[in-house]
């Protein structure tokens, strides 16, 4: 990258995306999207336009830890992404996305409740 498109990364950070088997990379929210780089493969990349994202599911703990979040594209694609600060990443994409495409997993007990 040159600096020019340095200066416009929002967040970089590394990160695991889980497509079978975990891939260890760096995830890069910009103005542009969501892109995530394997360190090892470059055909295992995945680069997602905020016009592409429908919804951001992030699955929190009950000690309110945000452990993996989930990027929905339009077409029902799931991207699961897990990253050291979790938070600081969906705060980035919070810049991006409106309010209502940042939602909550529903919890263990939730689920079992029948909620």
């Amino acid at each position: 990258m040159d600096n020019e498109q340095d200066e416009q990364i929002t967040l970089k950070m590394a990160a695991t995306y889980f497509a079978g088997a975990p891939q260890f990379g760096k995830l890069t929210i910009s103005p542009t999207g969501i892109q995530f780089t394997n360190d090892h493969a470059e055909r295992l990349s995945v680069m997602l336009a905020w016009g592409e994202v429908n919804q951001v599911v992030a699955s929190v703990s009950m000690r309110k830890k945000i452990s993996r979040f989930t990027v929905i594209s339009q077409t029902g694609n799931q991207y699961p992404f897990a990253a050291k600060d979790a938070k600081a990443v969906l705060r980035a994409i919070r810049i991006y996305l409106k309010p209502e495409q940042l939602v909550r997993a529903r919890g263990v007990l939730a689920i079992f409740r029948g909620h």
